[in-house]
């Protein structure tokens, strides 16, 4: 039973860790995307 603890508590770190690296990822994608989209209105503007 301890053995199932230590690998539930290593699987749930591992999870936690992964969702903070896609907590990160989606904060570039987010930035990105703004500022797609600034160039793209910018670009518009231009014509």
């Amino acid at each position: 039973m301890k053995h199932e603890l230590a690998h539930i508590s290593g699987d749930t770190k591992s999870i936690k860790s992964n969702i903070e690296i896609m907590s990160k990822d989606l904060n570039f994608i987010e930035a990105a995307t703004g500022k797609n989209i600034t160039d793209i209105a910018h670009l518009k503007s231009v014509k």
